[in-house]
């Protein structure tokens, strides 16, 4: 519908999408999911509503963010993110905007926090109410150029969607994207169409209770290549 790739067309494979890659720990498939010892748990929480606040935590970081720095987040990572997927997914905010509260339960806050802290993990997720809803996320940054950068930056901003890695085609979720080759900047036609449908699932698996659609899809469609059938745990 918009975007970069309006008007632009992708015959969708969910075995493309649950294709497990190289990074087997946090984020296996571009569509999450995850092997436990009774079967496939697939992982399909979305957020609520979108745009989703963004801010910057200076508090909890040890790098010195400058205005600049944020900006280029802004810019960079967040627009360009927005800009190629058609979808106004973030938007910047104050960190005052984010309800932060610390105690002996753990952090919690609204949206997605940034921190920048060397020597620290560079990394980025989201957390789950374990209703199908991500209520807050998280990116962590070691240098303060992953503010400006379209690689890394937004590849770890995308992992706050409960997207993961892909090994199936070049693109900006895939772990070893080369810096080198312009594509590894991009979600991509495949990753943009991946994402459009994960999102609009979301939306209505919320609206109508129902929270297997894409499971049930997955595991129809090896049926129809005469697969074998995979061991899942279905949501209640």
């Amino acid at each position: 519908q918009s975007g970069d790739y309006a008007g632009q067309e992708y015959v969708m494979s969910m075995g493309e999408a649950y294709a497990i890659s190289r990074d087997t720990i946090y984020a296996p498939s571009f569509f999450r999911r995850i092997m436990r010892p009774n079967g496939w748990n697939y992982l399909r929480d979305t957020w609520a509503s979108y745009p989703i606040p963004v801010a910057v935590d200076l508090a909890r970081s040890n790098l010195p963010v400058t205005p600049a720095d944020i900006d280029s987040l802004n810019r960079i990572v967040i627009g360009i993110t927005n800009r190629e997927t058609g979808r106004n997914l973030f938007r910047l905010a104050n960190f005052s905007e984010m309800g932060y509260d610390s105690s002996s339960t753990g952090e919690h806050w609204n949206g997605v926090l940034i921190r920048a802290n060397a020597g620290g993990p560079v990394n980025g997720g989201g957390y789950s109410d374990g209703k199908g809803n991500l209520v807050r996320g998280l990116v962590n940054f070691a240098t303060l150029t992953r503010f400006s950068d379209s690689l890394s930056g937004r590849h770890e901003l995308v992992h706050t969607l409960n997207i993961g890695h892909t090994n199936e085609w070049v693109g900006l979720m895939n772990p070893a994207a080369d810096a080198r080759n312009p594509a590894s900047f991009k979600l991509g036609i495949r990753g943009v169409c991946y994402l459009d449908l994960y999102l609009r699932t979301g939306e209505m698996e919320k609206q109508t209770g129902v929270r297997n659609s894409l499971v049930n899809a997955h595991q129809g469609e090896r049926r129809e290549r005469g697969l074998v059938q995979e061991s899942v745990i279905r949501l209640p």
